[in-house]
């Protein structure tokens, strides 16, 4: 999977030119909080924030939470202003019913954005029009995998999961977490989204998994409206993205995801990325 670094010390993109972003890509933006912790820079991350997501960030408790929130959001806005001609502190978002964030500036609004954050990692992806949900997860938790496995997967998930060597499970666990979040965030019904309404198969082949989604009649859905990506970041952490395919392309889908890093500091050491799996009806550029 290529990649491209972008070292920024300044935080306004929109002073270049837009960059191009059409129907069928889709950009992942990764930041690694831990390497952001220049005073000045961090206080013109501060400075780009809403009144909404100020008061958010003043009110977390936690300081690596609270550093993770600020990372995210600023590469949120820095990252939206590289494909508009606007600068970072000029968005505007709403909210749906259930309380996912959209663009709201009216010139703007096919732009589609999600955001994840988890211990030393921040993703951002972009597209247009499409639906996107993704999700980042450090892999260092590992108290009781299965027993969360029992109350919020599949029986199927379970039992596929649980088929896995030992050796496997952990790995495999984060698997069907990502996947899930992903498509939860990508479908914006948060909580009202019946976890027992969907489930996934992940299925061995040559290099790479292949993803497999069942819904169920009451979600009046079908698994070809979307594609799916699973990648390793790094040893600690894993992403999956889940993108709307509303016209339910058969392979090769002509949706591409790039993968790009945001580094602000020069010495910050780019993270492997590995592509682990894809929906059969998705691909993914080189």
């Amino acid at each position: 999977m290529g990649f491209f670094n972008a070292c920024m010390t300044t935080p306004d993109p929109a002073a270049n030119a837009p960059e191009h972003l059409s129907q069928q890509d889709i950009h992942i933006w990764l930041s690694q909080p831990a390497s952001i912790f220049d005073p000045a820079l961090l206080k013109a991350y501060q400075a780009l924030l809403d009144r909404e997501e100020h008061a958010r960030w003043a009110r977390i408790k936690i300081p690596r939470v609270q550093h993770e929130y600020l990372i995210a959001h600023a590469l949120l806005r820095l990252t939206l202003s590289r494909y508009a001609p606007l600068p970072p502190t000029a968005w505007r978002f709403s909210r749906n019913t259930y309380g996912r964030p959209e663009v709201a500036n009216p010139e703007q609004l096919s732009l589609r954005f999600n955001i994840s954050h988890t211990k030393g990692l921040v993703a951002c992806a972009v597209t247009r029009e499409q639906a996107i949900g993704v999700d980042v997860e450090t892999l260092e938790r590992s108290n009781r995998l299965l027993d969360i496995a029992d109350r919020y997967f599949s029986p199927q998930e379970c039992a596929d999961l649980q088929r896995l060597p030992g050796s496997q499970q952990h790995a495999g666990f984060f698997d069907y977490w990502t996947l899930k979040e992903s498509f939860i965030k990508a479908k914006g019904m948060g909580l009202a989204l019946a976890l027992d309404s969907f489930g996934f198969q992940l299925h061995a082949g040559p290099g790479r998994k292949t993803i497999g989604l069942t819904v169920a009649d009451t979600l009046q859905d079908t698994p070809a409206h979307w594609a799916f990506w699973l990648y390793q970041l790094g040893p600690n952490h894993k992403l999956a993205l889940c993108c709307e395919n509303p016209a339910q392309m058969p392979f090769p889908s002509s949706i591409r995801p790039r993968i790009r890093q945001f580094m602000p500091t020069a010495h910050t050491p780019p993270m492997t990325i590995e592509l682990l799996g894809t929906s059969h009806h998705a691909e993914t550029l080189a």
